[in-house]
């Protein structure tokens, strides 16, 4: 989008979300939810990656086949934040694509914790989040949109590397963007 025209990010929140027990994901099948979230968490990938992912869409997934452990963190947190207890550590082992990596270990912590102390969980991430608000509100100097500027990508030894955002931008639009950055992603989560 931001090769067509310039993207403008907003600094502060404009809506808040609660969360609710009544969803469409709690409603619907949950293996099918499931199976959706990981063709997105692909689809995504390919996306990082500069490839396109048609053939995603074209094929369906073996039912049988292992699922992102990142299926589990976004199914749980409806339940999470809802005020629920989430329950799919057994179904996050029986079903996730478990992998040695980042992805698989928070995936196991957090269905872990969530499924054994679900308050502290929350408390937690929501002291992350804090942190993350109060760290980006040193750097915000406007309460007026910021341009938001698109990562430069570099291919290094075959691999896509990214830059630093920051670098990239010019000085002053470096504090505003950053902060709007994080705050976009706050409000995200």
């Amino acid at each position: 989008m931001s090769a067509v025209t310039r993207i403008m990010i907003l600094p502060h929140a404009v809506y808040q979300v609660r969360q609710s027990p009544v969803s469409t994901r709690f409603a619907s099948e949950q293996g099918r939810v499931e199976r959706a979230l990981d063709l997105m968490y692909r689809c995504r990938q390919r996306l990082d990656e500069h490839r396109g992912y048609d053939d995603l869409l074209e094929t369906r997934a073996d039912a049988d086949a292992k699922i992102d452990p990142r299926v589990f963190i976004s199914m749980g947190s409806m339940a999470l934040w809802s005020g629920g207890k989430p329950r799919l550590f057994r179904r996050l082992l029986r079903n996730g694509d478990l992998r040695p990596g980042i992805r698989t270990l928070s995936a196991l912590v957090w269905a872990a914790w969530a499924s054994a102390e679900p308050k502290s969980l929350r408390a937690f991430i929501r002291t992350l989040l804090l942190g993350r608000r109060i760290r980006a509100s040193f750097s915000v100097t406007s309460e007026n949109p910021v341009t938001w500027a698109a990562p430069k990508v570099e291919l290094h030894e075959g691999r896509v590397r990214r830059p630093d955002r920051l670098r990239e931008l010019a000085p002053e639009h470096v504090t505003a963007t950053a902060a709007a950055s994080a705050r976009s992603r706050m409000l995200a989560e």
